[in-house]
């Protein structure tokens, strides 16, 4: 056991904001390409057919799965502040 305090230092501090900042980027940029995949020429139903096919996971959880992917964005991030 230590005997001295542990103390939390800026560089954790920077360590902690860094990591978050990175893991609100990649939900950002997964929920941006699922909304580009969604609207783009292969229709729902056709990839929801492909990820069955190739995965063996049930289709109305394929659905769900996908759904929830278009919403990480809304349902997990603070919207983008718009420079103005």
């Amino acid at each position: 056991m230590k005997n001295k305090e542990e103390r939390i230092t800026k560089d954790d501090i920077k360590t902690v904001y860094d990591s978050s900042e990175k893991l609100a980027l990649q939900i950002r940029m997964l929920s941006r390409a699922m909304k580009k995949i969604s609207t783009g020429s292969l229709k729902q139903g056709a990839l929801v057919i492909l990820l069955h096919e190739s995965s063996g996971v049930g289709k109305p959880d394929i659905r769900k799965i996908l759904e929830a992917m278009d919403n990480l964005e809304r349902n997990y991030l603070r919207p983008e502040k718009v420079n103005q």
